[in-house]
Formats: C-alpha cells, sequence, structure tokens
C-alpha cells in the first residue's frame, strides 16, 4: 500500500509551475502538487485541458499518471469541460464545451477544488475560452481568481500551463525572431501565415504570478533571448523566469518565496541594470545578469534575495581543460553545463577578458532557421559576484550573478 501524502496546503496557497517534459521526476513533482492541494486525504483536483488539441485525452494521460505515481483515489480528479476544438479521436464532439466557461456546472467544478492543473498545448486556447468576446472575465475565471484568493489551494500546469501563469504571456516563437523584432502582440493577428518562429507576447496571462514573466521548455528550446527580449517588450524591466523541463518552480504565498524541485533548475534574468539599444530593428542587450537556482536554493520574491539551505558550499572555480571559445547551441544543450565547463571551471585559463578584465566566452546561439548563418552573438561575463555553488545532497552545481550580453552576428563567407 502506498504511503499516504501530507496535507501541505498554504494558508494564502501556491503556485506550482512546471517546465514541461515531466519524467524522471514525475513522482516527486506530482506528489508534491497532492500535497500542496491538501493531501490524500484533502484533495480536489480539476483538470483544464483546453489548451491541448486533445483534451480529453490529455486529461485522461494527466489522470492515469497521478493515480500511478500518487496515493489518491480516481473520483478526487475531475474534468472541467472546457475545449476550443473537437478531438477528433473521441465518440463525442468536443466543440460543444466552447462556452462552457460560463456554465454553472462546470463552474462549481472550480470552487469545490483545492487543486488545479492547466496541461500542456497551446497557452492562447485556454486563456482565450476563459474570457469572453468582449475581453471580460467568465464567470470561470472569476471562480479561478476567487479561489486563489481564499487560498488553502494550489493552481499548477506545465509547459502552456505554466505560460498562462503570469501577467504577460509568450505565446510562441524563436529566440531569434523575437530579437530580430518580429513581434505580434495583438491576439487578431494569428492567422495561416503565423509559424512557430513567430514571436508572440501580449497581456493575455492570467496574472497569478505577479513578478515576473514566465518561459518553459526554457534550455532545451533555446529560449532564454525570447525571454530577455519578452522582458523588455511588455514586462518594463521586470523579472524574467526559465523553467528547465522536467523541473518545477513552486511559489510560497504565505512566505513570497519561489523554490526549486526536479532534474535541473529555474534561470532567474535580471534586466534591472542592463543596457538595451536597437540597431536595424536588431536588439542588442548589455548587462544582463543570470542566475541558476537548483533544488535547496529560495528565492525571496519581495526583497529579490537568494537564500541558501546550510548544506551549500561555495566551491573553487577550478582548471578543468582549455576551453573552445566558438560554439553554437543546440536544443540539447543545458545552458548551466555549457557556462560551467566553458567558463566557471576554467576561470584562470581564459586568455580572453573585456576591458574590465574580467573573463568572458562568446557563443554563438539564437540561430535564423530561415538565412543559413545569421546567429546572435552571446557572451557570458564572469563579474566579481560571479559564485558556483554545490548541493551535496543532489550533487548538483548552481551560479549566480552571471553576466549575459547580446548582439546580432552574421557569418561572412
Amino acid at each position: 500500500m502506498r504511503r499516504l501524502l501530507d496535507d501541505e496546503r498554504k494558508q494564502k496557497g501556491s503556485l506550482l509551475v512546471a517546465g514541461g517534459a515531466i519524467k524522471k521526476n514525475k513522482d516527486r513533482i506530482y506528489k508534491k502538487f497532492i500535497n500542496l492541494a491538501g493531501g490524500t486525504t484533502h484533495a480536489r483536483v480539476v483538470v483544464i485541458a483546453s489548451s491541448s488539441a486533445y483534451p480529453t485525452n490529455s486529461y485522461l494521460d494527466f489522470k492515469n499518471t497521478l493515480l500511478e505515481n500518487t496515493a489518491i483515489r480516481k473520483e478526487q480528479i475531475v474534468l472541467v469541460k472546457l475545449a476550443v476544438k473537437n478531438d477528433p479521436t473521441t465518440d463525442f464532439d468536443e466543440s460543444l464545451w466552447c462556452d462552457n466557461a460560463n456554465d454553472l456546472v462546470e463552474v462549481e467544478k472550480i470552487k469545490n477544488a483545492t487543486g488545479v492543473w492547466f496541461t500542456g498545448g497551446n497557452q492562447h486556447r485556454t486563456t482565450s475560452i476563459l474570457r469572453n468576446s468582449d475581453g471580460s472575465n467568465t464567470l470561470m475565471l472569476n471562480a479561478l481568481y476567487e479561489l486563489y484568493e481564499k487560498g488553502n489551494c494550489v493552481l499548477a500546469g506545465t509547459s502552456a500551463g505554466a505560460a498562462l501563469m503570469s501577467d504577460i504571456m509568450i505565446g510562441g516563437g524563436t529566440s531569434y525572431d523575437a530579437l530580430s523584432d518580429k513581434k505580434i502582440k495583438d491576439i487578431t493577428d494569428y492567422g495561416d501565415d503565423i509559424t512557430e518562429d513567430n514571436f508572440i507576447i501580449n497581456n493575455e496571462g492570467l496574472g497569478f504570478f505577479k513578478y515576473g514573466i514566465i518561459d518553459q521548455h526554457f534550455d532545451a528550446r533555446d529560449r532564454v533571448g525570447r525571454l530577455l527580449e519578452g522582458i523588455f517588450v511588455e514586462g518594463n524591466k521586470t523579472l524574467g523566469f526559465g523553467i528547465s523541463e522536467d523541473t518545477a518552480f513552486i511559489y510560497d504565498r504565505d512566505l513570497e518565496e519561489l523554490s526549486v524541485i526536479g532534474n535541473s533548475g529555474v534561470f532567474i534574468i535580471d534586466p534591472r541594470n542592463a543596457i538595451s539599444k536597437g540597431l536595424k530593428n536588431l536588439s542588442i542587450y548589455k548587462n544582463v545578469e543570470v542566475s541558476y537556482l537548483i533544488e535547496g536554493m529560495k528565492f525571496d520574491l519581495v526583497y529579490q534575495e537568494i537564500i541558501f539551505d546550510e548544506f551549500f558550499k561555495e566551491t573553487a572555480q577550478v582548471n578543468t581543460y582549455s576551453p573552445s571559445f566558438m560554439k553554437c547551441f543546440s536544443r540539447s544543450d543545458e545552458i548551466f553545463d555549457f557556462v560551467d565547463d566553458y567558463l566557471l571551471l576554467n576561470k584562470d585559463d581564459l586568455n580572453i577578458k573585456d576591458k574590465y578584465r574580467r573573463p568572458f566566452i562568446v557563443v554563438s546561439a539564437f540561430k535564423n532557421t530561415r538565412n543559413e548563418g545569421e546567429y546572435y552573438e552571446v557572451r557570458f561575463v564572469q563579474q566579481s559576484s560571479t559564485k558556483r555553488y554545490f548541493n551535496p545532497k543532489s550533487n548538483k552545481y548552481a551560479f549566480i550573478n552571471l553576466l549575459m550580453e547580446v548582439h546580432p552576428w552574421k557569418e561572412f563567407r
């Protein structure tokens, strides 16, 4: 018999926001979700699968995953019947659910919940269906806000379900297109000519997380450039939170703190001292500060300070091998591993320094998928406050206060 899960609800409520591709850590992440929803005894989970093109199947997959990895019963998991379009793989027409955000039966499910899970897919499907055609809130969206304000519950989501948590929402696009001033902000601009490269950003997000903009599948899909641009386009130099795959952050509203659970970490992009300028519709950035948080670290959202568990150790930046100075990020590269191997572990070997005599590395990244040989050059710079930390419990490393610079670069042949 599986161990019953504890009730860890927060008085003011909480968020669990995952970066997508929950695989190796699904047991821990989903158990934490149930803990925050009231544990085995009290959890009442509703699933909003409207972001998915296959909402019923998405719900069933999630339900089965919860049943396999937690100790709750199937009666404790309920689907909110909400969909933008029909799922052709089912026997009924889910497009009939398109007006259910104002259906009293479906809204009542939200009111009785202690945990809400937003699935992946296309975040615009959910944010649009939760608002009326005139832009006002549906009954269901108001019920979600009331539930969140009441507390003792958790709102959670992965991938698209993570992107919609903040006020400003990134709806799609590559880092190259984002930095190259190809932005789509008006939702009426969606059309047949929109591709996965087009950078879509607007204020459609549901606004549960007020401290910055969220992006997901962060390093696996090379999204640091689009998050950086999003911060400046809509966020008025707010913080950016980039969540790696198989990883989530937990926002504790009682303490106003953010913590990390999962395989990798959360990148915090801090542009407060950054300099930005444009050159022929191409973006240039300097002095952007980047920190990488892993389990055992917390981020105080009020004072914007990083807190370490007592077992963390600051590590010497020892030499391991001579670095290569040019490398292009691929979709499988993790930014932390690259920075750690090529910069932090080679501090004394680096004979390339900026005008302030700070060691740095240069990489070509954010490739233009349409024109071969066009990139953005990304420079990671070590400053005096850059530090590297080790968590002996997880055998993982983190860094804080690394500087990043970005500017366009073109191959000449």
